[in-house]
């Protein structure tokens, strides 16, 4: 209860007990703010006395300080008059004590409200003036008669002159060069610098003028507008009469002097964080804070002081009160500091508190107060425990009480830690220091708790008594039960439903007799804990309690114990609360891979959906890999991912593994997923296979482990399967393919070759063909006993590819591509079918067959198979070729072939490697080639080019007629121009001659005839056609006379494509002339636009290329190319306007595609009971057709001409609840089919 006793009381009221250790007194409240200027000197502010009555001056109207002021707003004040021409914000300046107010030069200013005449004085002290802005004053030009009245100060005028104006229009005055920084003044008509004479103003009157602004001149009632200064304005003064020139001298020094206020650091009292510097100038500075104490009762102002060391005197500084200085004590307290203390009667309104620094003086100054104290306060004790009951003795303390003051004891007990039961303090009686207290009227024997309250008041608010400490004697008194120390469960949350927890009883006059417990209550009935000895007979006891099953979720057991004089804890009992948590995380919903799937990637992403738990959340989840074996001695491969974190917003990398979150950063809980995949790195153990799936069966595992250690699982198996199929012809129609068992039919014959390429001849223009695809068991550990279950797996047959190609000329053309999509495999040992592709008893496979949809006609075809696996891994290809041909040429091809194995070398070539007989080609002279290269490339560089103008100006001149119109024409020749590429980069200087006179040529012609026209060009568009069919034609001839000087090979080539151009070209031309005759309304010089366009053209080829020789390749590819995409992307978009038109385009550009038509990304999108959509793509535009019904027969079908690259087909009138099977088919460039698809409708019971 002494003094050394730490937080002795509980509550307090009007009293301090903390400012002096072990010390109460009545409160004593401080008024000032920031009285130790411990960071800086915000509230306090100087003024220099009167300063603008300097030199004996009168007639102040206003006096305005912003240097040293507390804050803008009171920087304002007018010290001459406060509340009467106050300044005020037009636009707010910046503010600082130290520099005062800061002027921006374009919108900040002050007005006063002050209207000036000739007669008036007026005073600026500034800095940092830089443009031409006005410091001070008022300013009007009367708009139209050009009449100015004028009272400012410029310190520099836009001719870099300083400038004093007062009066009307002339009245002003530039004595010399620019001013940023000093003290500017005018007094009547004499100007003032720095308090000298600066010159006389030339006469002139004030007749109407507006108010004084600082910082700027309003010109705005003239029209003008305002002349804001820019830098800062120490201090300002205004009179109504003209100053002498040594009042003027002497206000410009006082204002040139200001007191000086910084924040000093060094020179400090007792060592605070800061002190106060106060330099004053020739005029009393003031240091004051602005209070309201709120009432008039006596207050003690006092602050610390220090000049030079010596002592601080009435002659330095005084204490300063509401304008007038305070009688001051001064007493020495070390170090040349003093305390300067004094009374003063407050005041319920603000007043200004602080000191008066004389003239010429350094004074630093710290640790202000301006206080008083409570009349009385009260301060109750702490509660006391002497650790048992007590017999109580004498109380003792200390007390000062000066004059008018008082201090009042008492004390009470109870046995309660909480004093329930104590007499109220009201009813207690005063205590005396040094009484036995055990006959005091609230004070028991046998009682355990102690505590007291005190009483301090005094009459006059000047002072206070002063406690300083308390103390009482007494001897132990057994009345209390055992202290317990609880040892906290932990883990905490745990999952054990019946934990068990440990203490310590301990009794200090006594034995420990029994501990018991109770759950989450005090007021039910207790159960009896364990003694870890066996028994409970000692002052000391070890012990534990084990609760009965408890549900998940927070709980508390409070433990109480009893003593062997029968003291039982009955409040404060000893307890820990904890958190049960004994059920799992909800269950692991796993995304992919999907159970019993199969991936030939060695490292999948691993996803599942996050989930949660309920009771003590989630602590991280685990993902845990088991890799199939590979023998015995050999590492297991089997890694663990552990502590993946259970929620986050950014992905987590490492060296190892990327971690994935996946909409955590929005409000649904419910879409939230994680995902997992490793990398290749040192990092992963030299058993963990570096973090790779091996080939065969893997589980893979992802843990959910909560904050009590439960934790949930989901399991999946993952077939990894990287071996390829393998894929065959079994037989054609009812012809075995195999080598060893070739036999001749009324259908097919059928022979081998020494380069193991076979080769049929039919003369059904339909086989059927026949095959098989194979995929083998591989990967697990080869020891092992093959079963259903491993350790060798196969994914199975997921599709085949059979590419149908037409001989034609030296190479073969596309002429199908049909994928057929397979379901479940059969297995090779017993041909059963696989019910359960998760099984792998043996390789397997499937067989299929396929038959043309379309005759083919007599030729040559190469028939090439491809597979894929349902893990994806593709076959390699297999092929032979299939003549169709009627009977005799089947009998004479086999006496030929027998007449041709006698022939000499020189006669017949060798087989080439697809097992084709060819003609052997004549040697020709690379100038030749050349020359017929030449020829190849200046054609169809005429075909692209005349394309390329001549539908651009058809598209050009139709306008809305079509819906892409001109702009679209650019955006096609923006196409050509792209996808020719390197053909035109590849062009001789000749060849860009060549088509610059076809180009000039095609304009001058549109010229002309766009001229001849005018009103329209339905006839240019006919024409056009016409011009076209007769060009294409041309060229075609042109291909075919060079063709009769080519040698061998290459003439075969250019009678091709001349023919291929004539025959196609006629067909655009026919489609131009048809689009042409809608072509209304044109403006009579498209032609000429068309023209200089073309000739332009024309012109920029005539600078391309190097050599042909260089370019010949790149030239007849790109330009292939070009065409092709040039007219697929003009015939997709003009089948809205011509279907005839569009399919003519496309078609053309069949002969220069090099790619085939393939499809891809067949999807049914939407499905209704009775409908059903199906959408897919090709690569190039084509038409589409959809086959289907109950089986692969399919009976049913739709279909389109349109060619287009995006086929979507609705199937209508299904039956709900039906399995539909079907196959899309398209055809461009070749025909293409995508087999054996399904979906199934759904139900149309609700």
């Amino acid at each position: 209860m002494g003094a050394s006793t730490t937080n002795q009381y509980s509550s307090a009221s009007s009293v301090d007990a903390t400012t002096t250790s072990g010390q109460v007194t009545l409160t004593n409240t401080e008024k000032f703010s920031n009285t130790g200027f411990e960071s800086d000197l915000t509230g306090w502010s100087t003024n220099d006395v009167s300063w603008w009555t300097s030199g004996g001056a009168t007639g102040a109207v206003a006096a305005y300080q912003p240097y040293g002021a507390a804050s803008l707003t009171a920087s304002y004040t007018n010290l001459v008059n406060s509340g009467t021409n106050d300044a005020a914000p037009g636009v707010a300046p910046t503010f600082a004590s130290t520099t005062g107010w800061t002027f921006n030069g374009s919108t900040q200013y002050l007005t006063t409200g002050i209207t000036p005449t000739v007669t008036y004085t007026m005073l600026v002290q500034f800095s940092g003036a830089t443009n031409n802005g006005t410091l001070a004053g008022a300013y009007l030009f009367t708009s139209g008669s050009g009449t100015e009245d004028r009272f400012y100060l410029t310190p520099n005028h836009p001719s870099t002159n300083r400038q004093y104006a007062n009066g009307s229009t002339s009245s002003f005055l530039r004595p010399g060069a620019a001013v940023s920084s000093g003290n500017m003044a005018m007094a009547g008509k004499t100007a003032y610098l720095n308090g000298s004479s600066d010159g006389t103003i030339p006469a002139g009157s004030i007749t109407s003028i507006g108010g004084i602004l600082l910082g700027a001149t309003d010109f705005t009632s003239g029209g003008g507008s305002l002349s804001v200064t820019n830098g800062s304005i120490k201090a300002a003064a205004i009179y109504n009469v003209t100053l002498s020139s040594s009042q003027v001298s002497a206000i410009a020094a006082a204002m040139a002097n200001l007191t000086t206020l910084t924040r000093d650091t060094t020179t400090t009292y007792s060592s605070s964080a800061g002190s106060a510097k106060l330099v004053t100038g020739s005029s009393t500075g003031n240091f004051i804070q602005s209070v309201n104490v709120g009432d008039t009762n006596t207050y003690n102002l006092s602050a610390y002081a220090r000049t030079d060391g010596s002592a601080v005197t009435s002659s330095d500084v005084q204490l300063y009160y509401n304008g007038s200085t305070v009688s001051t004590t001064y007493t020495s307290v070390g170090s040349g500091w003093y305390q300067l203390t004094g009374t003063i009667t407050g005041a319920n309104a603000s007043r200004t508190y602080g000191v008066q620094v004389a003239a010429n003086k350094t004074v630093y100054v710290d640790n202000f107060s301006l206080n008083n104290y409570a009349s009385s306060g009260t301060l109750t004790s702490s509660i006391f425990d002497s650790g048992q009951g007590s017999n109580w003795g004498t109380l003792t303390y200390t007390a000062t009480t000066p004059a008018n003051t008082t201090v009042t004891v008492k004390a009470r007990t109870s046995n309660d830690s909480g004093m329930s039961g104590a007499t109220a303090f009201s009813s207690c009686n005063a205590i005396t220091s040094a009484t036995d207290i055990s006959s005091n009227n609230c004070v028991t024997d046998t009682h355990r708790y102690i505590q007291y309250q005190l009483t301090l008041a005094n009459s006059s608010t000047e002072v206070t008594p002063t406690f300083s400490d308390i103390s009482t004697t007494f001897a132990a008194y057994d009345a209390d039960a055992p202290s317990i120390s609880l040892t906290a469960l932990t883990p905490d949350p745990n999952s054990d439903n019946t934990p068990t927890l440990s203490g310590t009883a301990t009794d200090t006059l006594g034995t420990v007799s029994n501990v018991q417990f109770q759950m989450d209550s005090t007021s039910g009935s207790w159960t009896a804990c364990t003694a870890s000895d066996g028994s409970f007979n000692s002052a000391s006891e070890a012990f534990s309690c084990t609760a009965s099953t408890l549900t998940d979720g927070s709980h508390t057991m409070y433990v109480r114990a009893t003593d062997s004089n029968g003291n039982t804890t009955s409040s404060g009992y000893a307890s820990d609360t904890f958190t049960i948590d004994a059920t799992n995380p909800v269950s692991i919903d796993l995304d992919s891979p999907g159970d019993n799937s199969y991936t030939n990637s060695e490292r999948p992403t691993f996803k599942w959906k996050a989930t949660t738990d309920t009771t003590a959340g989630l602590s991280k989840y685990v993902l845990e890999v088991d890799n199939p074996s590979i023998g015995s001695s050999q590492p297991s491969g089997d890694f663990t991912i552990d502590n993946i974190p259970t929620s986050g917003t950014t992905d987590i990398t490492n060296n190892k593994y990327p971690i994935h979150f996946e909409n955590f950063n929005d409000s649904d809980s419910t879409n939230n997923y994680i995902s997992v995949y490793t990398r290749s790195t040192s990092d992963w153990g030299t058993s963990e296979n570096d973090g790779k799936l091996r080939e065969g069966k893997v589980n893979w595992k992802v843990k959910a482990v909560d904050n009590a250690g439960n934790e949930s699982s989901s399991s999946r198996t993952l077939f990894v399967d990287r071996t390829s199929p393998s894929v065959e012809f079994t037989q054609i129609n009812n012809t075995p393919t195999s080598q060893e068992s070739l036999r001749a039919t009324s259908e097919v014959t059928g022979t081998g070759s020494s380069d193991g390429v076979l080769r049929f001849s039919t003369t059904d223009k339909t086989p059927t063909i026949f095959g098989k695809i194979t995929d083998s068991l591989s990967g697990g550990d080869l020891s092992q006993t093959q079963d259903e279950n491993g350790p060798k797996i196969a994914s199975g047959p997921k599709q085949v590819e059979i590419k149908v190609e037409r001989k034609e000329g030296l190479t073969y053309k596309l002429h199908t591509l049909y994928t057929i999509n397979m379901d479940k495999p059969w297995y090779t040992c017993d041909g059963k079918e696989v019910s359960d592709n998760s099984k792998q008893k043996c390789d397997k496979y499937l067989p299929f067959e396929y038959t043309s949809k379309e005759n083919l006609e007599l030729g040559t075809y190469k028939i090439t198979l491809t597979g894929k696996d349902k893990a994806d891994n593709s076959s390699s290809e297999t092929s032979f070729t299939l003549n169709i041909t009627t009977l005799s040429q089947i009998t004479t091809q086999l006496q030929t072939t027998s007449e041709e194995s006698i022939r000499s070398p020189s006669e017949v070539s060798q087989p080439d490697k697809e097992g084709n007989i060819t003609i052997p080609t004549e040697q020709v002279p690379v100038s030749a080639l050349e020359k017929a290269g030449e020829n190849i490339t200046q054609a169809s560089n005429v075909i692209l080019e005349g394309a390329k103008r001549l539908i651009g100006s058809l598209f050009s001149g139709i306008g809305d007629a079509i819906a892409f119109g001109s702009s679209m024409t650019n955006h096609i020749v923006q196409i050509a121009t792209s996808a020719i590429g390197n053909g035109f980069l590849a062009m001789t200087n000749t060849l860009g001659q060549g088509l610059a006179f076809v180009g000039n040529g095609i304009g001058t012609g549109l010229n002309n005839t766009g001229h001849a026209i005018g009103s329209g060009l339905a006839f240019v568009g006919q024409g056009i056609g016409t011009g076209f069919s007769n060009t294409t034609n041309a060229i075609g001839k042109g291909y075919n006379n060079i063709a009769e000087h080519a040698p061998g090979v290459t003439k075969n080539i250019l009678l091709a494509v001349g023919n291929g151009v004539s025959t196609v070209g006629t067909g655009i031309g026919n489609g131009f002339s048809a689009v042409g005759t809608t072509t209304n309304n044109i403006a009579d010089d498209t032609g000429k636009t068309i023209g200089t366009i073309s000739n332009n053209i024309g012109q920029g080829l005539n600078n391309t290329g190097t050599t042909i020789a260089q370019g010949f390749n790149n030239t007849i590819k790109g330009t292939k190319d070009g065409i092709a995409s040039l007219a697929f992307g003009i015939g997709e978009k003009a089948d809205g306007v011509s279907n005839g038109f569009s399919v003519a385009i496309v078609k053309f550009g069949y002969l220069f595609a090099t790619e085939p038509t393939r499809i891809y990304d067949v999807q049914v999108v939407a499905l209704t009971p009775t409908s059903a959509k199906i959408t897919w793509h090709t690569n190039h535009p084509a038409n589409g057709k959809v086959n289907y019904g109950l089986d692969e027969t399919y009976p049913l079908d739709i279909q389109t001409d349109k060619r287009t690259t995006y086929h979507e087909f609705t199937l209508t009138n299904l039956t709900p609840s039906t399995e539909y099977r079907f196959e899309v088919m398209s055809q461009n460039k070749n025909y293409v089919y995508d087999a054996n698809r399904k979906f199934t409708t759904p139900s149309d019971k609700k």
